[in-house]
């Protein structure tokens, strides 16, 4: 009798369990918190450009950055005059920042040892995100070249000069080797442990053809254009690809363009336009996103728009 009631309590007890647990309908599961399972979201295969909040004023020719999680525009000009003061995007609109002890016309950053390093004509400045500091004054007047880190140095390259110098210390020092022309009207990025140096104008020849350098720390390489013919366009790297943003041309001319290419490490391509015609667009990689701001659309006149647009490849 005693192994029939222990039988019937067994029973009724997984019984209970059973009504106890949720319909397999109503269970979800979020995927996206195994990340060790692989889950990384769908990979994007083109730019979707959308509008995001637009800069408080009109400016080109600014810089942005990331910085502590935090994008950052400085400087640039508003109607042809220099600026000075920086702005951090919130998410949903731009706050002001501190200022800079320089007026930052056609400013090129770089991330170097933790800090923001920002030139501009001669003045070399960092950027800690709560101020900026003057530190080695640039040896000579340079103008939108390429400003980046290879092998844990900082070197600055071209911007109206074919000169390369690199950062010792406190102390700016002239490589012997020099750029084969003297480009500027655009910046660079780092790309598979070389310097990419897109760059559209030689004014010993006043040649506007369009021409990519690599430089590695040792040697300088031309590699294949993206075939377009413009200037005052700006790059960005993100995700193991440089773009190529807006621009005019064909160059010498006032046509803005709203062109954007893609070179990833092999081949240039062509991608979805931005959707306004610019030049003298600032650009930055923030995250999954390439975000575009300002730019100059006729005249000096600048714009407020702000655009973003996920970057192509599998989200990081």
């Amino acid at each position: 009798m005693l192994k029939y009631i222990a039988l019937l309590v067994l029973v009724l007890g997984l019984n209970a369990k059973a009504q106890s647990f949720p319909n397999i309908d109503d269970m979800y599961f979020d995927w996206t918190s195994f990340p060790s399972m692989g889950y990384s979201g769908p990979v994007v295969t083109s730019l979707v450009w959308e509008a995001v909040a637009g800069l408080p004023s009109v400016r080109t020719s600014g810089a942005m950055f990331e910085y502590s999680n935090t994008l950052w525009h400085i400087g640039g000009a508003t109607a042809g005059i220099p600026l000075s003061n920086s702005l951090y995007f919130t998410g949903s609109s731009w706050a002001s920042g501190p200022n800079s002890p320089a007026l930052l016309a056609d400013p090129t950053v770089a991330k170097y040892n933790g800090l923001v390093y920002v030139h501009t004509g001669t003045n070399m400045l960092t950027f800690n995100g709560t101020s900026f500091s003057r530190v080695a004054s640039f040896p000579a007047f340079r103008d939108l070249g390429a400003f980046d880190v290879v092998n844990d140095t900082l070197y600055y390259l071209g911007g109206d000069g074919s000169n390369i110098y690199r950062l010792n210390g406190s102390t700016w020092v002239t490589e012997t080797i020099n750029l084969y022309k003297r480009p500027f009207y655009s910046g660079g990025g780092t790309l598979n442990g070389k310097i990419h140096y897109p760059y559209n104008y030689d004014v010993n020849i006043a040649n506007y053809a369009t021409n990519t350098i690599t430089w590695d720390g040792t040697n300088i390489v031309h590699i294949a254009s993206d075939g377009y013919n413009r200037v005052h366009y700006t790059p960005v790297v993100v995700k193991g690809s440089i773009y190529g943003i807006a621009g005019n041309t064909p160059a010498g001319s006032a046509n803005r363009t709203n062109v954007v290419t893609r070179y990833n490490g092999t081949n240039w391509t062509v991608e979805t336009p931005l959707p306004i015609k610019a030049y003298y667009v600032t650009t930055a990689a923030f995250g999954d996103y390439i975000y575009t701001a300002g730019g100059n659309v006729t005249g000096t006149a600048g714009v407020t728009n702000v655009f973003r647009a996920k970057a192509i490849g599998t989200p990081l």
